[in-house]
C-alpha cells in the first residue's frame, strides 16, 4: 500500500489540498508584509508561459515523489513497527535530509522543513491517503514559485511573476525564502490548526480511507496435511 487508494475522492482531496497549500503561503507572505515588505513584478511572454507550464508539471511530480517516498509505503510500515508518533518524528527528520544541500539552508529552514514533514504526515493519518498531502505540498510550492515568484527551498525559478521580500532574515528566511523564516513557521502553525476541522467538516466521510491495519497482508494458512494425504 503506497497511499494512493482509488476508493477516495482523489480529485476533491487534491483540489482542496492545492487551495489550502496556496492559502498557507499567502498567510506567510502576509506575515512578512505586516513587518517588512513584499513586491511583485509581472513579465508575460509566450516563452515565459511555456516555462511556467513546465514548472507546474515538475513541481507536481516532485511533490508526489516526496509524498510517496516519505509518507507512503515506508512510513506506513514504520507505523506498524514502532507506532504512529515515533514514525512521524522519524520521517519528519528524514524529510530534512534532501534539503540540506539547497542554497541558503539554515537552522530555521531545517526546523520548518521537519515541521512540514510532520504536517504532511498528519494529513495522511487523517485521510489514510496521500492525495490531500500531495495537493497541499504541490499548492505550497506552486504558489511560492509561480503565483508569487519567490524561492522554493532556496531555489529560484524565473516565471511570469518575480517577487521580492524586505525585512529581517528571521522573518523572510533570507536566501532560502519564507520556508526558513518565522513567516513560514506561522503559516505551518495555522495550517496545522486548520487541518483537523478541514478534514472533519469539509471533506465527506468517503474521503477517509480504511485504517492502516486493514492493509496489512495476512499470511495464507498452511494447507491441511490430512487433505493432502487423502489425495495421494
Amino acid at each position: 500500500y503506497i497511499g494512493l487508494p482509488a476508493s477516495v475522492p482523489r480529485g476533491r482531496l487534491a483540489a482542496i489540498g492545492l487551495l489550502y497549500g496556496a492559502l498557507m503561503i499567502t498567510v506567510a507572505l502576509l506575515s512578512v508584509a505586516a513587518i517588512g515588505g513584499v513586491t511583485f513584478q509581472v513579465q508575460f511572454t509566450m516563452s515565459v508561459l511555456a516555462t511556467v507550464v513546465v514548472q507546474l508539471a515538475v513541481l507536481a511530480f516532485a511533490a508526489m515523489h516526496e509524498e510517496v517516498a516519505f509518507r507512503g509505503y515506508p512510513f506506513h510500515r514504520l507505523i506498524e513497527s514502532i507506532g504512529t508518533v515515533p514514525a512521524v518524528l522519524f520521517y519528519a527528520a528524514m524529510f530534512v535530509l534532501p534539503h540540506l544541500m539547497n542554497p541558503g539552508v539554515s537552522p530555521g529552514a531545517m526546523i520548518n522543513t521537519a515541521a512540514a514533514g510532520a504536517f504532511f504526515a498528519t494529513s495522511y493519518l487523517l485521510t489514510r491517503s496521500l492525495w490531500l498531502g500531495w495537493g497541499m505540498h504541490a499548492g505550497w510550492n506552486a504558489a511560492l514559485s509561480v503565483m508569487y515568484g519567490l524561492n522554493v527551498s532556496g531555489v529560484d525559478a524565473p516565471g511570469i511573476v518575480s517577487g521580492s521580500m524586505s525585512g529581517p532574515d528571521w522573518l523572510t528566511g533570507g536566501a532560502y525564502g519564507v520556508e526558513a523564516g518565522v513567516s513560514g513557521t506561522v503559516a505551518l502553525a495555522i495550517g496545522f490548526a486548520g487541518l483537523f476541522p478541514l478534514v472533519r467538516r469539509v471533506l465527506p466521510p468517503t474521503a477517509i480511507a480504511p485504517r492502516v491495519e486493514t492493509y496489512v497482508s495476512q499470511e495464507a494458512p498452511l494447507a491441511d496435511n490430512s487433505a493432502i494425504e487423502s489425495r495421494t
